[in-house]
């Protein structure tokens, strides 16, 4: 083994500091390239369309982001604008409720079952509570106020630096990867293995996970609005971050407005929407899930469910991507560890503790 000399350390001492830096440096950012990667990917067959009709890739990166644009951002907006709408609507309908429940619990306190409850002191003032609610977080809405402004900034900053890494991964992507796989120690064939394995799980996870759950959400919010429920936006996005619950997503939602249609006495109408939620959540987990990702290795259902919850937890609403997508990562990286390693692991299963250079190849170290 060759030993190291002094310019040899320095370097290497030079080469991990300036690596060190440069992470603190893009460590802000780094959520934001994960994301470019994520959408990059997702796009790239509309870049590989334009780049064929024009032959230009800065032109065909340009018109793929502005695609993205177009598709992703503005539906968000629009869909924002919807759901802070409803949301005012919601609640004013709670407001203009209070009287309702307040007379539906004076009634319940005339009850001779209830009676005892409500004479050892639990008065209810739904009114007087509100009121207090209210005065005690006026300091804290103008303060969320303030942050929500400033979040908008933020965000939009961040949207920049997604599209602007989208379009130069287009452009420069290709060379980029060569030389990052030139500087792994793992063999090219490994590596390139092991980059389609995670993109083939990737896919999975993003076409069975992610597009179900738009599909369901928007399937929920089309019964809302036809059978004239409402706040069907408000529900669509809660039914779609339902759907990564296995057999829930739309059941979770319509079938309680089901319920709640049929004691209010449309018998008809509160069926019509169980049997839709039961049918609809049927055709999409059963039929339109497995198409998607057929000969495709994704996570079980059960760690997109967790790794969603974790993500939501540690990235924030983004982690509803992110923490699937990283669980897809984990699984394809440990799928090659055992392929990599197929016959120390069957050696070691058996029971032995070392490997002779009769059973495992040369090449394999």
């Amino acid at each position: 083994m060759k030993r190291l000399s002094i310019p040899d350390w320095f370097f290497f001492f030079l080469l991990v500091s300036l690596t060190l830096v440069f992470y603190k440096i893009l460590s802000p950012y780094f959520i934001d390239i994960f994301l470019a990667i994520i959408l990059a990917h997702v796009m790239r067959g509309f870049f590989n369309f334009f780049y064929a009709k024009l032959k230009f890739k800065s032109l065909a990166s340009a018109l793929t982001v502005l695609l993205a644009v177009f598709l992703i951002i503005i539906p968000f907006i629009i869909i924002g604008v919807v759901l802070a709408n409803e949301m005012v609507r919601i609640y004013a309908f709670i407001i203009s409720s209070i009287p309702k429940i307040q007379d539906f619990i004076n009634r319940m306190s005339e009850l001779s079952v209830f009676r005892p409850l409500f004479d050892s002191g639990l008065r209810i003032d739904v009114m007087a509570e509100l009121t207090n609610v209210l005065k005690g977080s006026t300091g804290q809405i103008v303060n969320l106020t303030s942050q929500v402004l400033w979040i908008l900034s933020v965000n939009i900053f961040h949207l920049f630096i997604i599209f602007f890494t989208v379009y130069f991964l287009y452009t420069d992507g290709d060379k980029l990867l060569k030389k990052l796989m030139y500087l792994s120690p793992l063999d090219d064939k490994e590596e390139q293995h092991l980059l389609d394995e995670v993109m083939n799980i990737t896919d999975a996870t993003l076409l069975g996970t992610i597009f179900v759950g738009v599909l369901e959400g928007l399937y929920g919010a089309l019964i809302f609005y036809l059978f004239g429920l409402g706040s069907p936006v408000f529900w669509g996005v809660v039914i779609m971050m339902l759907s990564i619950i296995p057999i829930v997503g739309a059941i979770f939602v319509l079938v309680p407005a089901g319920i709640f249609l049929i004691v209010s006495g449309n018998w008809v109408m509160g069926l019509s929407v169980i049997v839709l939620a039961y049918a609809g959540t049927t055709i999409t987990q059963s039929y339109i899930k497995p198409i998607f990702v057929s000969r495709r290795a994704g996570p079980h259902p059960a760690i997109i469910f967790l790794s969603t919850l974790g993500g939501l937890a540690w990235f924030g609403p983004i982690g509803f991507i992110i923490g699937p997508v990283f669980a897809s990562l984990f699984i394809g990286v440990w799928n090659q560890f055992g392929k990599k390693y197929n016959r120390e692991l069957e050696y070691w299963n058996k029971g032995k503790t070392c490997i002779s250079e009769d059973v495992v190849p040369n090449d394999v170290y």
